[in-house]
């Protein structure tokens, strides 16, 4: 009884190997072995170990296998379901992951016009900077005084010579020799940016003194924006009564006419009104 069992189970779970022929088979506890063609057990050919099955006595032993059976075989229908729907929705085009020829072409035309613009689009080169300035004036005021020139001095820096009369709209800042007036420079130097286009700022020292250099070059002076020069013969000095202490400024329009009297710069004080007439 048995042996037809397990012969009968063969039969079943393997119809999958295409076997309609088996081999009976006697087990040695729990192993299997085929019989050959002369009866002797254990010398089967390689090629038949697909057949050596081993068939529990009990037939419940299986359920954890055919249960698993049945999950591969649900599983494949299932991607084979939703294999025919993608087909059946998605255009030719589409299945084989190719884009869309829609947004293909868009993006050639996009790519060309931004092409072309770049080839053909006008070359603009950037406008040094220049600020307002006329031509000089000729005031009937005397040199010296408000509404007048400067006098025309030649201001000596570390490279070069430029006049009193060609740097303008400017803010002369007199500096005493030795000045201890970083702060009031750096005050100074900030208000004149805050007014666009900012004028040139221009520091001067008096005689062989180079205050002006160095404050012009100090982080918590000029900070590199503004002009450190020296009036070799102290002319502006002298003209214009220059604070011993602190900063004297002169304010020159762009037609290189003093529009203020020298106003002695402290911590703390604003020049937006002197500044403003400048550019006119």
């Amino acid at each position: 009884m048995h042996d037809f069992v397990r012969t009968t189970l063969s039969a079943q779970l393997c119809p999958h190997l295409g076997v309609h022929q088996w081999e009976s088979r006697r087990t040695i506890g729990d192993v299997g072995l085929a019989e050959d063609d002369d009866g002797l057990p254990g010398r089967s050919d390689p090629s038949d170990d697909l057949l050596h099955i081993v068939i529990p006595d009990d037939i419940r032993e299986l359920d954890a296998e055919v249960a698993a059976y049945h999950r591969e075989i649900e599983q494949a229908r299932r991607e084979e379901r939703r294999s025919r729907r993608r087909s059946r929705f998605l255009p030719r085009w589409a299945r084989g992951g190719l884009p869309s020829p829609v947004f293909t072409v868009a993006l050639i035309v996009i790519a060309s016009t931004g092409l072309l613009l770049s080839v053909f689009a006008p070359v603009t080169q950037e406008q040094p900077r220049t600020l307002p300035i006329s031509s000089l004036a000729h005031p009937k005021v005397a040199v010296g005084r408000v509404g007048g020139l400067l006098p025309d001095v030649q201001l000596v820096g570390d490279t070069q010579r430029i006049s009193t009369r060609a740097v303008r709209p400017a803010v002369l800042i007199l500096v005493p020799a030795t000045c201890d007036c970083a702060e009031q420079v750096r005050q100074i130097v900030g208000q004149a940016g805050e007014v666009p286009p900012a004028p040139y700022t221009v520091i001067v020292s008096a005689g062989q003194d180079t205050t002006a250099a160095k404050l012009a070059d100090a982080r918590e002076g000029g900070h590199g924006e503004a002009l450190g020069v020296r009036d070799v013969n102290g002319v502006l000095a002298r003209t214009y009564h220059a604070s011993a202490t602190d900063p004297t400024l002169l304010f020159v329009a762009g037609d290189g006419v003093l529009t203020a009297s020298p106003t002695v710069f402290h911590v703390g004080g604003r020049i937006e009104g002197a500044l403003a007439p400048l550019h006119f």
